[in-house]
């Protein structure tokens, strides 16, 4: 056997085989070639080959039994197992161990074994396994993107994660465009990197994509493509591996913003950073740093030029020994300094740094530099006020002073004590200072305002007197209030001020506005007692005069009593702006605003200037706008006077040509519109350098103009002081040789009233329109109040007039009667009217009448447009006249005669006023008394339909006497009471109202305005 033996080892010494007796298994035979695989020699091998075991993995011999085992029960199958041995040199090798039986029936079981170095084939085998699992891993990752295409960019594989995010599955994606997965901003980007890919076999082409899915959430994708070669070296598919960027460019984004922040915040706060390396002395500034320093934005900084920005060598070495502190303690610093910047400019800078230390080596000096020169400059200003509130307080003799609740300390400053005299060292607590009081109830006020406003947190402020330390009676201003923590008050803080000076300054205040009020009121008493003393024989005068006229006259005496009547008006009208221009002066002039129809009141200045036109042979013109308001609020008597002065003066000064007075409407709303007058008119002019003077008193464009027209110089000043208090002023427009035009605007409320229907008088049944116009809206007017209207045209005006329409009153059409009709046709017209009332019927341009009324006494005028309430005023007017021109006119059977008491001291004006009624009224009686005594005794004896009261009389004066008689009356038996005032004085109507009187009437009396008052209260 051991020859044998000896041959089997010579037969297989070079091959890797053994000889195994599975009897025993510690006895078996190897090959010295499974020692070179191990890294032993041949005798190395063969002395430590019997401790075999030694060499293979212990986990791995358990398994080599195990496999022994299972090919004993079944050795239809060879034997097969791998094991892990270790090497010489401490490397593990993987041995195939193979076997198969070479004598079955001997005792020995001996196995041929065959042992094979397999290491590189297992590592080979295992890499692929972790090869296969990574590469399933990332084709199921969420986080690594992969797809492949064909070279027309068609996709041919796409994984799960990809198909995901872009809502399908993968095999509805492979044969689709990649392309359309793509923004379309990013598509050129996309393609360009596709073909750079192909075109480039072997590069790898980097781009960052946009995704246009509708439910991607992650839309910034990078993508790399790159070109698979076959073996010709061409590029056949593309490989795409992405990977999602979203987090990333948010990050970069936000990155970007929070940056962007800090830089404006830095700015904003004009804080820069710093870096100094001491090692390489190099220093770093921000771009703020630069801008604190005004150093260009890209200039090289050196420590040098830092330390040569210190305003003074001190400044420099403040920063250094703070420098030095914290490379010695390693704390921070915190320093406040001055510089000068490159341009000059002195700032204030805070520096906060620290060192960084290695051991005893500085490594980085770092911090921040900021700006406080507004903060600087913010304290500074800050400590001036302070010592100049402390300064000013002394000046002023206001003090401070605090109190705190929880230690009931009371805090003066030194004013207070000053004002309260109080001795050096004396310190007074809330007791002794309520105590400085002088009257207990002003102590017990004192307290009751500190105890609320402990309780309530009220403040007060009030006026008293105390009582100083050293005695002496003074006055002083306490103010304080609360400060409350938490809901608790804390403290009480105000302020005291010495007021005893002010108030000595206003006692003789007082006393001055006493008697400046007292000088007032003898002013405003002489201004009412000169109205009254000059307006009252003025009274006489006009209204005589204007009585004697209506008598018959030769024509000198015609011609002096018109001379007469003429010299008292100019005569008045002087009064009056004398009079307002004194009230001007005093403060005295004031507007009463009421209801004001203004069309009305336009026609009644037309109508006041109408007689001087017609004598000067002057158009006079009147345009009211169509949608003017009827009723506005506003002072009508002193807007009257405004434009009477201006068409008065433009009568003045007007020797040919048109007068024209506007309103026109700039701007209407529902309750309020902007109104503009302008009188217009072809007069002289004014020069230009005259043209601002003419609104001063007194003056006038020359002084040529007073001697050859008269006046004053006043009306146009008063005129615009009276627009001043309407919010308005006069404009001139004015051209020399040409003409002028005044103009003025005025904001003014509309009041809306519905219009009451016309009223005409039982006398007026029918009528007759002469005119080739229907007048449609004048005949409705007068058809609807129950008259009928019949028409008359000028062809209708044939030889016999006896054939015309029988009529109560005849209206005319003035234009037509003047351009139209012929010289015959006239007399016709005249002869048919007789003594017929008659009303004209003008327009804007022709207001002067064309028909000569001499023997026609009872007529009027309406100017167009007509509207209601001045036809009713004009109808109204034309009964008056009628009913005064024939005495013995029968009067309706339902009308009686009135009764009208006469209150006046006056003889003559008692006189001209009885003789104006009897020459206005014939179905009136009249009662006179001589004051208010007797008129009051006559009120009580005699029935009273109208009483007219003078208001300055012996006795009872008008305003005791009607608050008497309204006081006697009986409820539902209220006479009207009338004021006859010669008073001028602005509030004369509010008084005679608040006395019960319900009109006014100003002296001197026109005979048309009393007669309107007549007819007003007697219908």
């Amino acid at each position: 056997m051991a020859e044998s033996d000896t041959c089997q080892n010579d037969f297989l010494g070079d091959r890797s085989l053994g000889i195994w007796n599975l009897s025993d298994p510690e006895s078996w035979w190897s090959s010295p070639s499974l020692g070179l695989i191990l890294g032993y020699n041949q005798a190395e091998y063969q002395s430590i080959w019997p401790n075999w075991r030694n060499f293979i993995d212990m986990h791995d011999a358990q398994g080599l039994g195990s496999a022994i085992e299972r090919y004993r029960s079944n050795m239809d199958l060879p034997m097969v197992c791998f094991v892990h041995a270790s090497g010489r040199n401490g490397q593990v090798l993987c041995i195939k161990f193979e076997g198969t039986l070479l004598d079955e029936f001997s005792s020995r079981f001996t196995m041929l074994v065959s042992l094979t170095d397999v290491t590189s084939e297992r590592l080979a085998a295992t890499r692929k396994d972790e090869d296969e699992a990574v590469l399933r891993y990332i084709l199921k990752s969420n986080l690594i993107y992969i797809a492949k295409t064909d070279l027309n960019g068609n996709y041919i594989f796409v994984n799960d994660s990809f198909a995901t995010t872009l809502g399908q599955s993968p095999q509805d994606l492979v044969g689709t465009p990649a392309s359309r997965g793509v923004a379309d901003q990013d598509l050129e980007s996309a393609v360009n990197a596709f073909d750079r890919c192909i075109k480039t076999p072997g590069s790898e082409q980097v781009v960052v994509l946009k995704s246009n899915a509708a439910i991607n959430h992650s839309p910034y994708l990078e993508w790399t493509f790159v070109g698979l070669q076959n073996h010709a070296g061409d590029v056949y598919e593309v490989l795409c591996l992405g990977r999602d960027l979203t987090a990333y460019q948010q990050a970069q984004e936000n990155l970007s913003q929070t940056q962007q922040i800090l830089q404006q915040t830095s700015q904003m706060a004009r804080v820069g950073g710093w870096e100094f390396d001491p090692l390489n002395q190099t220093l770093f500034w921000s771009k703020v740093t630069r801008q604190i320093y005004e150093r260009d934005e890209f200039e090289e900084i050196t420590s040098e030029i830092a330390s040569s920005h210190f305003f003074s060598k001190a400044e420099e070495e403040k920063i250094q020994q703070a420098i030095k502190k914290s490379q010695s303690d390693g704390q921070p610093w915190d320093v406040e300094a001055q510089i000068v910047t490159q341009n000059g400019t002195k700032k204030w800078i805070r520096s906060f740094g620290q060192a960084t230390m290695r051991g005893q080596i500085c490594t980085r000096i770092f911090g921040t530099v900021q700006d406080i020169s507004d903060r600087k400059l913010a304290e500074q200003q800050l400590l001036t006020t302070s010592e100049l509130l402390e300064q000013t307080g002394k000046m002023a003799k206001v003090g401070g002073w605090q109190w705190l609740v929880d230690n009931q300390e009371l805090h003066w400053s030194q004013v207070t004590r000053q004002i309260h005299e109080l001795p050096e060292g004396y310190v007074p607590g809330l007791a002794e200072g309520i105590n400085f009081y002088e009257s207990s109830e002003a102590r017990a006020r004192v307290a009751q305002v500190v105890q609320d406003a402990i309780t309530l947190g009220k403040s007060w402020d009030f006026e008293e007197q105390i009582r100083t330390y050293a005695g002496r009676l003074k006055w002083v201003r306490s103010k304080g209030q609360s400060v409350f923590e938490q809901g608790q008050c804390v403290r009480l803080f105000g302020t005291f001020q010495d007021i005893d000076d002010r108030k000595q300054a206003e006692a003789l205040i007082d006393q001055a506005r006493i008697q400046a009020e007292t000088a007032n009121r003898a002013k405003s008493e002489f201004l009412a007692n000169m109205s009254h003393e000059i307006r009252t024989p003025l009274n006489g005068v006009i209204g005589f005069t204007e009585l004697l006229i209506k008598t018959r006259l030769d024509r000198s005496q015609k011609q002096y009593m018109d001379m007469i009547y003429t010299s008292a008006n100019s005569l008045l009208d002087i009064i009056n702006d004398v009079l307002d221009f004194a009230k001007i002066e005093a403060g005295k002039l004031f507007l009463a605003e009421e209801k004001t129809n203004l069309a009305l009141l336009a026609q009644q200045c037309i109508a006041i200037i109408s007689s001087q036109a017609q004598n000067k042979n002057i158009d006079l013109l009147l345009d009211l706008a169509t949608d003017l308001p009827e009723y506005i609020s506003i002072d009508g008597i002193r807007l009257r006077q405004v434009l009477t002065n201006l068409l008065g003066n433009a009568v003045k000064f007007t020797s040919r040509g048109s007068i024209k007075l506007a309103i026109v409407v700039k701007q209407i709303k529902k309750d309020s519109a902007r109104l503009e007058f302008s009188v217009t008119y072809t007069g002289i002019g004014i020069e230009l350098r005259n043209q601002k003077q003419i609104f001063d008193a007194f003056e006038q464009a020359d002084l040529t103009t007073s001697k050859k027209f008269g006046g004053t110089g006043l009306g146009l000043s008063i005129s615009n002081s009276i627009l001043a208090l309407m919010g308005s002023r006069m404009q001139l427009h004015s051209e020399f040789g040409v003409g002028s035009r005044f103009y003025f605007e005025i904001d003014l409320d509309v009041i809306h009233q519905d219009a009451s229907p016309l009223i005409i008088p039982e006398i007026f049944r029918s009528s007759v329109l002469i005119s080739d116009d229907e007048h449609l809206e004048l005949n409705t007017m007068i058809t609807q109040a129950g008259v009928p209207v019949e028409l008359v045209r000028s062809g209708d005006l044939g030889p016999d007039i006896s054939l015309l329409p029988q009529a109560d009153f005849i209206l005319i059409d003035n234009q037509m009667f003047e351009k139209v009709l012929s010289h015959s046709q006239k007399n016709k017209v005249m002869g048919y009217v007789g003594h017929l009332p008659v009303l004209l019927i003008c327009d804007a341009v022709h207001t002067n009448p064309a028909i000569d009324f001499s023997n026609t006494p009872i007529n009027t005028t309406v100017t167009k447009p007509i509207r209601r309430q001045h036809l009713q005023t004009a109808l109204d007017e034309l009964h008056i006249a009628f009913i005064n021109h024939d005495k013995n006119i029968s009067l309706p059977e339902s009308q009686q005669l009135f009764s009208i008491l006469v209150i006046e001291d006056n003889e003559i004006n008692k006189l001209l006023i009885r003789k104006l009624i009897e020459m206005l009224r014939s179905d009136v009686v009249v009662s006179v008394a001589s004051d208010g005594r007797e008129g009051l005794e006559l009120y009580r004896q005699k029935h009273v339909d109208l009483i007219l009261m003078d208001i300055q009389m012996p006795n009872l004066n008008g305003y005791q006497c009607s608050s008497a008689i309204r006081q006697m009356e009986e409820e539902g038996n209220r006479v009207p009471i009338v004021a006859l005032t010669a008073s001028a004085q602005q509030g004369e109507l509010e008084r005679c109202q608040a006395a019960g009187m319900d009109d006014y009437l100003s002296k001197p009396i026109r005979k048309s305005e009393f007669e309107q008052i007549l007819w007003k209260w007697l219908r």
